[in-house]
C-alpha cells in the first residue's frame, strides 16, 4: 500500500479526480470518504482507476449478504482498498473479506472510531478485542489511530494498521514510526490550487520515516 493517502475532503467529483490525477502522479493515495460518497455517489471512484491507488473509507456495516453487496460494488468500480465497520462480527468482515478478493481490492477494518467517544474499559481494552476477533477473518489491515498501533501489534501482529486523521508532517513521521503501514492525512491538501505540491511535505516525510 502507498505508505500516504490523502483524503479527498472535496466537494464535487470534477475537483476530486483532478485532485487525484495530481496526487497519484506525485507517489500518493487517496481516500474517498463517506461525506464524498454521499454527495457524489461511489460512480467517482471508476473515475480515478487505475491512475491511482484509491482507499475507499465506505465503513459498510449490515449483515454478511449487505456487506458483500457492497464490498463487490465497490471492487468492481476499482477501489484498490475498501473499509468495513470492524464491529459487525467476525463472519461479516469474512464475507467481504472474500468478496473483496474477487476483484483483487483489499479489505481494512475500522477500530473504535476516531470521533466515538471511549468505550467502557478504555479505548486500548476495545481496540485490542477487536483486533483479536478480526485476526482470523482475512482482512488486510485495520484502519485506526497512531494509539492503535501498538496494542494490534501486541495482539495480532499479522494485522498491519492504517493511521487515520493525520494533519502534520510530524504525525505522519510519528504514525510511520510506531509501525504503522500507511496514514491518512486530513490537512486540507486536496482542496489546494496544485495538490501536488501541497502534498509533497508528507510525500516527503513517509519516504523518509
Amino acid at each position: 500500500m502507498t505508505r500516504l493517502v490523502v483524503s479527498l475532503d472535496v466537494p464535487t467529483a470534477a475537483e476530486a479526480c483532478r485532485a487525484a490525477r495530481a496526487l497519484g502522479a506525485a507517489g500518493a493515495g487517496v481516500r474517498v470518504g463517506p461525506r464524498l460518497l454521499n454527495r457524489v455517489g461511489p460512480s467517482v471512484v471508476a473515475t480515478m482507476h487505475p491512475e491511482v491507488e484509491v482507499l475507499v473509507d465506505a465503513r459498510i456495516g449490515g449483515s454478511c449478504g449487505e456487506v458483500a453487496a457492497g464490498t463487490r460494488a465497490l471492487g468492481a468500480l476499482g477501489a484498490r482498498w475498501i473499509t468495513v465497520e470492524g464491529a459487525i462480527g467476525p463472519a461479516a468482515v469474512a464475507a467481504a473479506a472474500e468478496a473483496a478478493g474477487e476483484y483483487g481490492a483489499s479489505l481494512m477494518a475500522t477500530t473504535v472510531p476516531p470521533e466515538a467517544p471511549d468505550p467502557p474499559g478504555g479505548r486500548g481494552r476495545a481496540v485490542s478485542a477487536l483486533a483479536q476477533v478480526l485476526s482470523e477473518t482475512g482482512i488486510a489491515a485495520v484502519l485506526g489511530m497512531a494509539q492503535d498501533v501498538g496494542v494490534v501489534v501486541q495482539v495480532a501482529p499479522t494485522i498491519p494498521v492504517v493511521v487515520f486523521g493525520a494533519e502534520s508532517t510530524a504525525e505522519v513521521t510519528d504514525a510511520l514510526a510506531r509501525g504503522a503501514l500507511a496514514v491518512v492525512i486530513e490537512a486540507g491538501v486536496a482542496r489546494a490550487v496544485d495538490p501536488a505540491a501541497a502534498a509533497a511535505p508528507y510525500i516527503e516525510a513517509a519516504r523518509a520515516a
